[in-house]
Parts: C-alpha cells; structure tokens; sequence
C-alpha cells in the first residue's frame, strides 16, 4: 500500500527538486514539467486530501479553504509561467517557489500532523489519492 501522506510529501519534494535544478539550468523544460506537476498535484490535493481535512478537523474548512486560496495563486502564476516567453521567467518562478515553500511549510508543518493525529489511515488515504493521481495524470502529463 501507498501511504499518502509520504505520497503527498514525495511530491512536494519533487517539485522542490525541479525549482532546484531549473534555479542551476535555466533549462525551459523542466518549468513544463514543474507546472504540469504541480498542476496534478493541485487536482489531487483538491479532489481527495481537501475533502478529507473539511471532515475530519475542526478547522478543517478554514485550513482547506487556505490552501486553495494558495492553490489558485499559484494556478494564476502557472498560467501566467507558461504564457510568458523563456528568457522572461526568473522573476515568476520565483514567486511561484516562495508560495509553493509556504504552502509545503503549511501541510508538511500542520495540517498532515493533525491528520495523523485525527486516525486518519495512510493507507486509505494513499488509496484515494493514487486514484486521482492517474485521472490527474491523463490531464496533466509530464512530458
């Protein structure tokens, strides 16, 4: 079984990974790959793990709505990222890392541990989200 809180931590970092090696390269096909990433990872947080904080925490509604305020944030940047011609990019990217970083500092740093807190099942959790993630991938391929 998956554990989906590893696979939702797994993705962050793998997107870290990429602002990082773009940081190094400048190379504009991994900005593609950075933004369809994150793009599923959006979808994914927004049809499982979001659902699943509103039901389960108190303050679930007021932490979920939080995220998706970052969420479309970083949608408008995205969107704004892949209009943009290459040499005009620096500046985007790296808005959409510090709100990308404080998003990930927010459910790595508070929202997960609750959850964990709650009983929520990692396995189950893993489940529902890797179901999303093969809908999300056929809509926001990689490559």
């Amino acid at each position: 079984m998956v554990d989906g809180f590893e696979s939702l931590r797994q993705d962050h970092q793998d997107a870290s990974r990429l602002f990082a090696e773009y940081e190094v390269s400048g190379d504009g096909s991994l900005v593609r790959e950075l933004c369809a990433g994150l793009a599923r990872h959006a979808e994914i947080e927004e049809e499982v793990f979001y659902p699943t904080l509103r039901s389960i925490l108190a303050e679930g509604a007021e932490l979920a709505d939080d995220c998706l305020n970052e969420h479309a944030a970083m949608q408008s940047l995205i969107a704004h990222i892949e209009q943009s011609p290459p040499e005009d990019l620096t500046q985007p990217i790296e808005e959409l890392r510090a709100l990308f970083d404080h998003h990930v500092q927010v459910e790595e740093g508070e929202i997960l541990p609750k959850m964990r807190e709650a009983g929520i099942s990692p396995d189950a959790l893993g489940l529902y989200l890797e179901t999303a993630r093969q809908e999300a991938s056929a809509r926001h391929p990689l490559t």
